[in-house]
């Protein structure tokens, strides 16, 4: 018997198909709460960039239902169900509240330029230019996507550049107030547009339409349901949260040593120490300047004996004048340019002044992920070295065009944002091959996923004034909101701060302050005075490089972070484990709370702690929202405060305003008590 079906929809065990002209859609079901769609242009797509992986799970029978009529079709997981019409359009809503989440735009033959097409495909080189376009609500707000420099924290109007730059980092994992996650799993190079009726991403360059739709009840189970999609952050080592001094840059062994004696011999809190760049003898040759860095081992052990940890920059640049240069390009293993010579960024060099330009290793391709772990195991693993600084893996280039680059994987307009990815990856497999499980990887730059490698990421080389210090505070809340949960900023920004100015000081305690309530603690800073050579160190970067009354109020702080890190690392341990960023805005924790939603300037650290950092320069004092149905408690004072109110608090420069829980752990109250 033959069945014929006239409808332009089919199902299968976990997912159903929609087939239109040329187009094809496919829904499949992941997890409870979770739908994955995929639309290409025929013949057919199979490609995949491997961007998500982490999932294992599946998804039951009692969790799935598939409804196929001749106008529309129906899949639900869990809460989440999709509706596609028999025309192709998309829809999305809540089965528990049977609210509508967010749909395609309508498109009518008729009025191409009216309405358009709301999956929309250009044929370019061999792949697609695409455009994906839902409706938006206007009152709907928008948060995530990674870091970006922009001072805004709802994005909503805002167009928002998927790329990665030095300090720009594309994690195109954008949450809606409307309580749902929408993870656009596509390496290609584009943007996103937030407008006030609707959401439009582009892709460059793609094969495929592809991403994810997340919901739940709140924004645990919707977190949690992300990190079972994109993968669990492990729990960071206990040393890790302690204070990181760091500075551009530790010239020699001895260096290192003589500050953390220092640090010791003054009784402050140290738990790891940082080599910046330029203790090679060039980038790629992977060997120490033995002129400087005698015996990197005996080193390692006279700081873990210190319990201090040393964690070394570790660059994918390589120099064209390296000892390996030439294999690896024999061996393919260096990222190729589509016109002129693969030199890709003008820097200096331990032994090379003026500047040259380096090249890169090509880390989308798993076997150059080998050779460089090799390289990196035999300077620094097999020293004792476990911990590192991953610096300038977006990669930088210079011009940024991301046209001219050839991967493994493909062309850099269409995979180039995998390269973070691609790096992290090959160093973490690497250690855990080795059997290590407790390290930290500081990165500049990420992806969807990178957090399961343990990698923390930092907010890139940022200037030392008052508007960056500040839109710093949403940035990191935007990085927890986009899946990474270990954030921070180098304290006192980068460039173009005087260890002797007065009003740089300032700006360094209050970023302090701030630096304290962040899962990282990391002081580093490009100091001025600076030498004229750049190979040299810049100015000195320890709490006591900043005058006597900065030193002060440093001391006290670091006091007050060494006391709550055994609450710190419990509450990294919940983060690891549900996926909610334990640094995150006010409204995740009360979204009945109106109020909550435009606040961008103070945040939860973890479940006990609310923190309102002091952001303008002279200030002694800042107004404050406290979310209400609750009461509050000044850490300072123990007074008692009624939520949903808006105070104006003192602040003097050695106080930053904080408020916790009333029943929270006597040892967090004891933290703030001298």
């Amino acid at each position: 018997m033959n069945i014929i079906n006239t409808t332009p929809f089919s199902a299968d065990k976990d997912g159903m198909v929609w087939k239109g002209g040329r187009e094809t859609v496919m829904v499949q079901a992941v997890l409870p709460g979770v739908i994955r769609v995929e639309a290409w242009q025929a013949p057919s797509c199979t490609e995949d960039y491997y961007t998500i992986e982490a999932c294992h799970a599946s998804i039951s029978d009692n969790d799935l239902s598939i409804r196929i009529e001749k106008e529309k079709a129906q899949l639900s997981s869990g809460d989440l169900q999709v509706e596609i019409s028999s025309g192709g359009r998309l829809s999305f809503s809540n089965v528990q509240t049977g609210r509508l989440l967010f749909q395609e735009a309508d498109w009518l033959p008729g009025n191409p330029t009216l309405f358009p097409k709301s999956r929309a495909y250009k044929r370019k080189n061999g792949a697609w230019n695409i455009q994906q376009l839902f409706l938006s609500q206007d009152e709907e707000k928008f948060y995530g996507l990674g870091q970006h420099r922009n001072g805004l924290f709802n994005y909503k109007g805002a167009v928002i550049p998927l790329c990665q730059q030095n300090g720009e980092t594309s994690i195109p994992f954008l949450l809606s107030s409307k309580m749902y996650g929408f993870v656009w799993n596509n390496p290609s190079l584009g943007q996103v547009e937030l407008v006030n009726n609707r959401t439009c991403w582009v892709a460059e360059e793609a094969r495929k339409i592809d991403y994810y739709v997340i919901t739940g009840s709140d924004y645990k189970t919707i977190y949690s349901r992300y990190a079972d999609v994109t993968g669990h952050s492990p729990q960071l080592p206990f040393w890790a949260t302690g204070f990181w001094q760091s500075k551009l840059r530790y010239a020699s062994q001895e260096e290192v040593l003589n500050v953390v004696d220092e640090y010791q011999r003054r009784g402050i809190p140290l738990s790891a120490i940082v080599i910046d760049y330029l203790h090679w003898t060039r980038m790629g040759d992977f060997e120490w300047d033995e002129r400087l860095w005698p015996s990197p081992e005996t080193m390692v052990e006279t700081l873990r004996q210190k319990d201090v940890t040393l964690v070394a920059s570790i660059w994918p640049a390589i120099n064209p004048k390296s000892k390996h240069a030439e294999e690896l390009s024999k061996k393919g293993y260096l990222v190729d340019s589509v016109k002129g010579m693969n030199l890709f960024f003008p820097f200096f060099d331990t032994n090379d002044i003026p500047p040259l330009f380096l090249q890169y290793y090509d880390a989308t391709n798993p076997d150059a992920r080998t050779y460089f772990w090799k390289k990196v195991k035999a300077m620094y693993y097999d020293k004792g070295i476990k911990n590192y600084w991953l610096d300038g893996c977006e990669p930088e280039i210079y011009p940024f065009d991301m046209d001219n680059l050839l991967f493994s994987l493909g062309d850099g307009k269409a995979v180039a944002n995998l390269y973070p990815l691609c790096h992290q990856r090959g160093i973490a497999e690497a250690l855990r091959a080795e059997g290590e499980t407790d390290f930290v990887l500081l990165c500049r730059s990420g992806w969807l996923g990178t957090q399961r490698f343990g990698s923390a990421l930092w907010s890139g080389d940022i200037l030392s004034n008052w508007q960056t210090f500040a839109d710093q505070i949403r940035v990191g809340l935007h990085v927890g909101m986009s899946g990474i949960p270990w954030w921070t900023s180098d304290i006192g920004g980068f460039m173009e701060g005087n260890i002797h100015d007065e009003g740089f000081q300032e700006l360094l305690i209050r970023w302090f302050e701030y630096g304290i309530f962040c899962p990282l603690c990391r002081l580093h800073g490009n100091r001025d005075p600076r030498p004229e050579n750049p190979t040299e160190s810049g100015a000195d970067n320890e709490v006591w490089s900043f005058g006597d009354k900065a030193y002060k109020v440093l001391q006290k702080m670091l006091r007050i972070r060494e006391k709550l890190r055994p609450y710190i690392y419990r509450e990294m341990e919940r983060t690891s484990q549900d996926g909610l960023p334990m640094m995150r805005p006010l409204f995740f924790d009360y979204p009945e709370d109106s109020a909550c939603w435009d606040v961008g300037d103070e945040y939860l650290f973890g479940s006990q702690i609310l923190v309102a950092p002091v952001h303008e320069k002279g200030a002694i004092g800042r107004s404050l929202y406290l979310p209400q149905n609750r009461q509050w408690m000044d850490a300072w004072t123990g007074t008692l405060h009624e939520g949903g109110v808006r105070l104006q608090v003192s602040a003097p420069l050695d106080m930053i305003p904080v408020f916790l829980s009333p029943d929270c752990d006597e040892s967090v109250v004891q933290a703030f008590r001298e």
